[in-house]
């Protein structure tokens, strides 16, 4: 049987129950008996990506196959400084060198002449798809060192393009079918093959030039120059180290704040971004979620990056700052400044995704 209290004995234990509480509870319970509750919102956002570019190495950069609508990231392009190298006559002919300022049967040599260009600093390597190095070499020498005699065998030119022992290219041009007399030069583009390039691009010359069988003017100092441009590189996947690369979110996402009725509004008292998180590179350091709700104007959490898939990162808001971006559409940004402990592998497509909800806190009821 359940006990019966008169009403003044249950009256005696409710005051005894509030007793318990804090004294404003007793003051709030007493000039505002109705009860109060917290709801949670959620408000969707569509996602946030930071591409891969944030992190490339200067001088790299994400290529599109021309005329590809949308782009599509097809490759790197990797930038390679231009090479402008020169090869004196007398280094590498010490017959010419006897001869200097005669005229007189030349004796054979052989040029070598040869300059390397780095990797854009921070790219350890790349695999190479394509792309192609113009090579023209420029004849400042007083007689034709390939076409030398009346009857073949003549002599020839040689240019490789090389990556270490990694032939990417090469290109020959032979006496008995082309002359190259005193000031002209011959121009190649050669096509690059695909491979793993480290380091660094060399460009090799090398002129073989038999004996002649006629007198010809002899300048040791004269040169063999060459100037080899770059046109493309263009790999599928590089090797880098990431050294203090700052994060730019590629598609800004934006919170519609701005359609909340304001007796909605005035009862928010805390939000929260609740993102998932997939991170494929191995990159430490602080992510900056911007809540940017007008000119000049922020509000900036900075949370710790985390990696793997689906990873979770929460953006805590307390009362002020969530009022500071209500009532507006808000545009969500993604910074921060980020490193790698040692050389990551990355592809153009790759990026560090973010899916977002925004989760407002209200305090409903209590009669106001």
């Amino acid at each position: 049987m359940t006990p019966f209290f008169p009403r003044t004995a249950r009256r005696a234990m409710l005051l005894a129950a509030a007793a318990i509480v804090g004294g404003c509870d007793i003051v709030d319970f007493a000039t505002n008996p109705m009860p109060q509750f917290v709801q949670h919102w959620n408000i969707p956002a569509a996602g946030t990506s930071v591409s891969v570019a944030s992190l490339l190495p200067n001088g790299v950069d994400i290529y599109s196959t021309p005329a590809s609508t949308p782009p599509d990231s097809s490759a790197f392009d990797v930038d390679i400084d231009t090479m402008d190298f020169s090869r004196r006559l007398g280094l590498d002919c010490p017959a010419c060198q006897a001869l200097n300022g005669t005229t007189a049967i030349k004796d054979s040599f052989n040029l070598v002449s040869s300059s390397s260009e780095p990797l854009p600093a921070d790219m350890v390597s790349g695999a190479v798809i394509g792309g192609a190095v113009r090579v023209a070499v420029h004849n400042t020498l007083s007689f034709d060192p390939i076409r030398v005699r009346a009857a073949n065998p003549q002599g020839f030119l040689l240019i490789v393009v090389r990556s270490g022992s990694l032939v990417l290219g090469r290109d020959s041009t032979n006496g008995a079918s082309r002359a190259w007399a005193p000031g002209d030069s011959i121009v190649r583009t050669i096509n690059l093959s695909t491979g793993q390039v480290v380091g660094s691009i060399t460009v090799d010359v090398t002129i073989v030039s038999p004996p002649g069988d006629a007198p010809v003017p002899i300048n040791a100092n004269g040169t063999i120059r060459t100037v080899a441009i770059t046109e493309r590189l263009l790999t599928a996947s590089i090797r880098m180290n990431v050294v203090a690369k700052s994060l730019s979110s590629a598609n800004d996402d934006s919170l519609a704040l701005d359609g909340l009725e304001e007796g909605i509004t005035r009862r928010i008292i805390g939000g929260a971004l609740d993102m998932r998180v997939t991170n494929p590179f191995a990159v430490t350091g602080n992510i900056e979620i911007i809540f940017g709700y007008g000119p000049g104007q922020s509000v900036v959490k900075v949370l710790p990056l985390p990696t793997g898939v689906n990873q979770p990162a929460i953006a805590v808001l307390d009362e002020a700052e969530i009022q500071q971006i209500l009532g507006r559409k808000v545009r969500l940004s993604i910074g921060g400044v980020v490193n790698s402990a040692t050389p990551i592998d990355v592809t153009p497509r790759l990026a560090i995704a973010f899916s977002n909800r925004m989760a407002l806190t209200i305090r409903t009821g209590g009669g106001n």
